[in-house]
């Protein structure tokens, strides 16, 4: 366990450089490393820990298992009739019966299915790891104190003051810096609200404990004060109204719990929510807009971009094009002059190489998630922070999906799914867990 929990850490560390500096390395060390991790800690792991992981994910488990079943059937040789038309082509070009794939290039979906995976691992060692409370505290403090120093530095290399930035990558670290920060605020607010906690559980003691609470609060707010300037500073208002719910949901949550609602007025509060981010979504929806539901939000990238992509969307059958493919279709339909090189947002690479309804799907676990997070936010006691920031994070993880493309940068990725793994392993309580 203090092996996984070290490698867990050392890449939370790493999350900074890698904010900067993502590519094909990057992943494939995430990946190795996830993979390590998963392999040391689960032989390390009691029958009782493995069994408490399953009771958490008790709910997740077959529908996360759908897009990794789907990436391994996209790669498979099939009949020429359920693939790509390129194979078909090539097929009738050398005049010979081929098997073919859905996805155009296989090697991409590969490396898809294998950061879907690692994801997946991140997850599961996280919740196996951070069980212990300790741990689990330890984790948070290290999120909160990489997420404001991605955000800080993210800032200072927009202003220029850690060297010149090439003009095609400044897009993604503003897509970065806006992600990292709604997770930075998050976190810190779960940390300043972790301070809380423990006071209020030793009240009594001396002048000198009171003090080093203030100081740990002034400190996770000043933090959570950064990570809200530096999402000021690059935000559109689609953005600023999807972290404004990832707020509410945390601060909703926190106050539930506390005033104690009755169940009926818990399913009001909630249903006013959801009819709340219902009116939101009609009101940015813009009818004039000929395009897709996955790019109806993107601010962040011309019109004239979003005609290529819009045309990959409507040419893309309900089985996608491959995990991964997005790069390799784009010259085929980008026009002359029309700078784009990555899909706007995560709903279109999702819609684009996974298909239609992967993107349904993908919205389920999303949602299916939020709810066991919640619910098991509600359930805890004095730790329902962990719980509550994992809720909060999922639920601007789903809103950021159709504003911009961050989910796709590996430190964004990486974090994410740390402080998933980690709500969901504080969502049950260690004794109450079996």
């Amino acid at each position: 366990m203090i092996f996984g929990f070290s490698l867990l850490l050392g890449l939370t560390a790493l999350a900074p450089v890698f904010a900067v500096a993502d590519g094909l390395i990057v992943q494939q060390f995430i990946a190795l490393s996830a993979s390590l991790a998963l392999i040391v800690v689960a032989a390390a792991s009691r029958t009782a820990d493995i069994k408490q992981a399953a009771a958490i994910t008790r709910w997740l488990r077959f529908t996360a298992f759908i897009p990794a079943v789907w990436l391994v059937v996209q790669i498979a040789p099939l009949p020429n009739s359920i693939t790509h038309s390129i194979w078909t082509s090539a097929s009738a070009a050398l005049q010979e019966k081929l098997f073919g794939h859905i996805s155009v290039d296989p090697g991409k979906t590969i490396n898809a299915l294998v950061q879907y995976l690692a994801g997946g691992a991140l997850v599961v060692v996280s919740i196996l790891v951070l069980r212990d409370r300790r741990r689990a505290e330890l984790m948070l403090f290290a999120l909160c104190a990489s997420c404001t120093s991605m955000a800080v530095g993210l800032v200072l290399a927009r202003a220029g003051y850690l060297g010149s930035i090439e003009e095609g990558s400044s897009a993604d670290l503003n897509e970065t810096l806006v992600a990292v920060s709604m997770i930075g605020l998050l976190v810190n607010l779960a940390a300043a609200v972790r301070i809380i906690e423990r006071y209020d559980g030793r009240r009594g003691e001396t002048r000198q404990a009171y003090r080093s609470a203030a100081i740990k609060f002034a400190v996770c707010v000043a933090a959570a004060a950064s990570c809200l300037l530096a999402l000021v500073s690059v935000a559109t208002l689609n953005v600023g109204i999807v972290a404004a719910f990832g707020v509410a949901t945390f601060a909703s949550i926190q106050l539930i719990r506390r005033i104690e609602f009755s169940p009926w007025l818990v399913g009001v509060f909630c249903a006013t929510a959801v009819v709340a981010a219902a009116m939101m979504v009609a009101w940015r929806y813009d009818g004039s807009r000929p395009v897709s539901m996955a790019l109806q939000f993107a601010t962040t990238i011309s019109a004239d971009a979003l005609v290529p992509v819009q045309r990959m969307i409507s040419d893309a059958s309900w089985a996608g094009n491959g995990g991964g493919t997005f790069a390799s279709l784009l010259p085929i339909y980008r026009d002359a002059g029309v700078s784009i090189s990555k899909a706007p947002t995560t709903a279109a690479a999702i819609t684009i190489e996974w298909g239609g309804p992967a993107l349904i799907i993908a919205i389920a676990l999303t949602i299916e998630l939020t709810i066991v997070l919640i619910l098991g936010a509600l359930a805890r006691g004095r730790d329902s922070f962990f719980p509550a920031a994992a809720a909060a994070c999922a639920v601007m993880l789903l809103g950021e999906a159709f504003c911009d493309a961050s989910l796709l940068q590996s430190a964004v990725a990486l974090t994410s799914a740390i402080v998933i793994g980690l709500g969901l392993a504080q969502s049950i309580s260690r004794s109450g867990a079996g």
